[in-house]
C-alpha cells in the first residue's frame, strides 16, 4: 500500500504555529525520502472553519498528521472526529512538543488520534510510513510512537515524562522559566506557549564535549527564553548575545537572564537584541554562532552573509553550529567556499543518512 501523506498545521489568533520547524522539518525529510506529502496551513479561530478545511485535504491520502498545541487541540480532536467518519482507514498521527509531554492525554481526549510521535517526528514517520506500506500495523517494537495500547488508564491532565523531568530539573536549579509551556511547580499544570526551545540534555552535553575558552563569545540566533545563553554561561562562555524578534518572548528572556544574573553572579556578561536577526550587526569578537533550525532558507543566507561581512572586517576563526538542521540548510552550508564541515552529532547512530543532532562548520 503506497502512502500519501497530509500533514497539517492550524494556526490560532493567540499563537502561530506555521513557522513551528517540526513540520517543515517532516515535510522536508520525507520528500527527501521521495514519500508524497502534503503539509497544508489552516487560520482557524473557532469551528466554523472545520468544514472547509475537510474539504481542502485530499481524498487519497491514507495518514493524516496534526503539529498539535493544548491550544489548537480541541480542533485537532474536531477535526480526527470528522475525518473518520469520512474515512475510517485513514490513520491520524499528532507530533510536537506538547504532543511528547502530553501523549496519554490526547488519547485519552480523542478516540480518533491513532498514534503520537515522541520528540523530533520526521525519521519515526518515515519508519512508520514503510511499516504501513508494508501493512505492518504493529508499531509496539517503535520507542518513539505511543498508541492507543500503551493507554492503560486514564492520566492527569498533563503528564510528566523522564525526560521532561530532567528539563524541570534544570529550570528549578537555574530558577527560570524558558519552557514552551507554562508549568505551575506546585500542580504541573502545562499551558502552551508556541515556540521550542532546545533541550537542556541535549545542551549540556554539547557544551561538556566542547568546552569554551576565555576568548569564546557566542550568539545565538531566534535565542527565545534564552535557553541556549544561561547554558553557554553555565558551561564558561564568558561573552553571550542573543537576538530575539519576538517583543513578548524577548520580555521573558530579558526576565530569565536577570533571574539567572542574580542567582549565580558568574562572569559572563550578556548582550540581548530585539531585533530581526538577519538585520543586525555582527560584533568582529564573535567566533560561535548557534542556529536552532527555525528559520526559513532566506533568513539563513542573509544572516550567513552578515557572518561573511563580519569576517571580511575581521578575519578569525569561528564555528557555526546548527542543531537539527533542515537538509536545505546543509546543503547550502556545504556549496559555500568559505566554510566546511567540522563535526556531526548524530541522534540515533553514526553515518545515519541527515540524521543531524548538531553539525558544526567551520572557515577554511
Amino acid at each position: 500500500m503506497k502512502s500519501k501523506i497530509s500533514f497539517i498545521v492550524l494556526n490560532t489568533l493567540s499563537a502561530y504555529y506555521a513557522e513551528n520547524v517540526n513540520p517543515a522539518r517532516i515535510e522536508e525529510y520525507l520528500r527527501f525520502k521521495n514519500i508524497p506529502i502534503i503539509l497544508q496551513q489552516f487560520n482557524i479561530n473557532d469551528e466554523t472553519i472545520i468544514k472547509n478545511i475537510i474539504k481542502a485535504i485530499p481524498k487519497d491520502v491514507n495518514i493524516i498528521g496534526f503539529s498539535i498545541y493544548d491550544i489548537n487541540s480541541k480542533y485537532v480532536y474536531k477535526l480526527a472526529h470528522l475525518l473518520k467518519k469520512r474515512n475510517p482507514k485513514y490513520i491520524i498521527v499528532v507530533s510536537s512538543s506538547f504532543a511528547t509531554t502530553s501523549s496519554s492525554l490526547i488519547l485519552n481526549e480523542c478516540d480518533e488520534i491513532d498514534l503520537v510521535i515522541l520528540g523530533d517526528g520526521e525519521m519515526t514517520i518515515y519508519d512508520l510510513v514503510l511499516k504501513i506500506e508494508e501493512n505492518d500495523l504493529d508499531f509496539s517494537n517503535m520507542p518513539h510512537v505511543k498508541t492507543r495500547n500503551d493507554v492503560v488508564v486514564k492520566s492527569p491532565r498533563y503528564e510528566i515524562t523522564e525526560a521532561t523531568s530532567k528539563e524541570i530539573q534544570f529550570e528549578e536549579y537555574f530558577g527560570v522559566n524558558t519552557f514552551s509551556k507554562n508549568i505551575d511547580k506546585n500542580e504541573r499544570n502545562i499551558v502552551n506557549y508556541g515556540y521550542g526551545p532546545t533541550s537542556y540534555t541535549s545542551l549540556d552535553d554539547f557544551f561538556k564535549k566542547h568546552p569554551f575558552s576565555n576568548e569564546d563569545h557566542l550568539v545565538d540566533f531566534g535565542c527565545g527564553k534564552g535557553r541556549v545563553l544561561i547554558m553557554a554561561a553555565f558551561h564558561g562562555c564568558s561573552k553571550i548575545t542573543g537576538y530575539e524578534i519576538n517583543n513578548d518572548i524577548f520580555n521573558l528572556l530579558s526576565d530569565n537572564i536577570a533571574i539567572y544574573n542574580e542567582k549565580f553572579r558568574n562572569k559572563s556578561t550578556f548582550d540581548l537584541i530585539n531585533m530581526d536577526v538577519s538585520e543586525g550587526h555582527i560584533d568582529v569578537t564573535t567566533n560561535k554562532f548557534f542556529f536552532y533550525n527555525p528559520f526559513h532558507l532566506k533568513i539563513i543566507i542573509k544572516t550567513i552573509n552578515k557572518i561573511l561581512e563580519s569576517l571580511s572586517e575581521s578575519m578569525r576563526s569561528i564555528e557555526i553550529i546548527f542543531h537539527y538542521p533542515l537538509i536545505s540548510t546543509v546543503k547550502y552550508m556545504d556549496e559555500l567556499e568559505m566554510f566546511q564541515r567540522k563535526e556531526i552529532i548524530h541522534k540515533y547512530h553514526e553515518k545515519a543518512e541527515n540524521d543531524y543532532c548538531f553539525i558544526i562548520y567551520s572557515n577554511k
